[in-house]
């Protein structure tokens, strides 16, 4: 997603990936660096991290962890990688390299899992045991412990376009959004074991973002000239207030009932701003007031914790990425995780381990 006024990418929660049938399996090869000033780890927080690092020799996949600051290089044959995401169970880790997806088993730490590329979004199950990804054409769902597995495909309209993946908390059903020329937004509730889609109102969301409460509620979000929070019970929705500010919803954190959005202005040569709204709806309030150029925020599945990138400091130097920092919804207070050094290593796309 891109955000007026700022280099911005989302990879929270429902994050996207091609993937296929067809694995090979291969050995990874590991370097392992330590650390000199890692971060204090607050209580609660994710105990590791992975990330993109950039650097002479190339982009590579790198696991951080905070207890033994150990740096952990699991892929250094990557292309263009991007977009990574942990499996709820933290087990596997998942990320774009090159057209395709490369799947990381935790659990053996030398299983490295590449698939043919599809070229479209993906999301974990919250139980682990499905991974779902968007076809050209269809919708499939993968094994991630097991790609070989039989493969549960359901078809969807013809031109529509996939935009967002959000499965229900209890890993039942999948909700897909998909946009078409013809008929816009279009929301489908789909059954992983059959592949059966039931067709739902979309009510002109363009992203989902999250489950709220009890019922519960779909957060989702409609697109205007800034973004419209919307809360969807069956077949009705309302708005979620947020005052006149123009917004970009990015996230919802359900732990904390609050949204994340990027505030802009009307200039378009002017930084975004993050700011929290209450679930409910509210007035947006300010958050990492002291970062001028965030991109890359992603969220952790179990917690209130964000890490986010800070390009700042290498905007002279040109470098892709930035320093890594770790902060809490509501908190003045990041941690500085993976400090980069201009013309050497940056850091970029990095993922919570949940």
């Amino acid at each position: 997603m891109v955000i007026p006024g700022a280099a911005w990418f989302l990879a929270v929660l429902a994050v996207t990936v091609p993937l296929a049938a067809g694995p090979q399996t291969q050995g990874s090869t590991r370097k392992k660096t330590k650390m000199s000033q890692p971060a204090e780890t607050p209580a609660g927080a994710p105990i590791r991290l992975a990330a993109v690092q950039y650097s002479e020799e190339g982009p590579k996949v790198v696991v951080y962890r905070f207890e033994t600051r150990e740096k952990i290089a699991i892929d250094e044959a990557a292309v263009n990688p991007r977009t990574l995401e942990w499996s709820p169970d933290g087990f596997t880790l998942a990320y774009r390299n090159g057209d395709g997806v490369r799947l990381w088993r935790d659990k053996t730490q030398d299983l490295d899992i590449e698939v043919a590329p599809l070229g479209r979004p993906f999301a974990f199950s919250p139980d682990s045991r499905r991974l779902a990804v968007a076809g050209s054409s269809d919708l499939r769902f993968f094994t991630p412990a097991d790609v070989a597995a039989k493969v549960v495909r359901a078809a969807w309209p013809g031109g529509c376009k996939p935009v967002s993946l959000l499965w229900d908390l209890q890993s039942r059903w999948l909700y897909l959004l998909c946009f078409s020329e013809k008929h816009g937004t279009e929301l489908f509730r789909v059954d992983p074991g059959s592949g059966a889609m039931q067709p739902l109102e979309a009510h002109g969301a363009v992203g989902l973002l999250g489950w709220r409460g009890e019922l519960p509620e779909l957060i989702a979000y409609r697109r205007g000239v800034g973004d419209t929070a919307i809360r969807i019970v069956g077949p009705q929705a309302a708005e979620i207030p947020h005052g006149e500010e123009l917004l970009f919803f990015v996230a919802y954190v359900a732990g904390l009932d609050l949204l994340v959005a990027a505030g802009a202005s009307e200039d378009t040569g002017d930084p975004a701003r993050l700011l929290l709204v209450p679930g409910g709806g509210g007035e947006p309030a300010p958050w990492v007031t002291g970062h001028r150029d965030v991109s890359h925020l992603s969220f952790s599945r179990k917690g209130p914790h964000a890490v986010f990138v800070d390009r700042g400091a290498y905007q002279k130097s040109g470098d892709d990425g930035g320093d890594l920092w770790l902060v809490q919804a509501g908190s003045e207070t990041e941690r500085l995780v993976l400090q980069g050094k201009a013309g050497e290593r940056t850091y970029a796309y990095p993922a919570l381990w949940p």
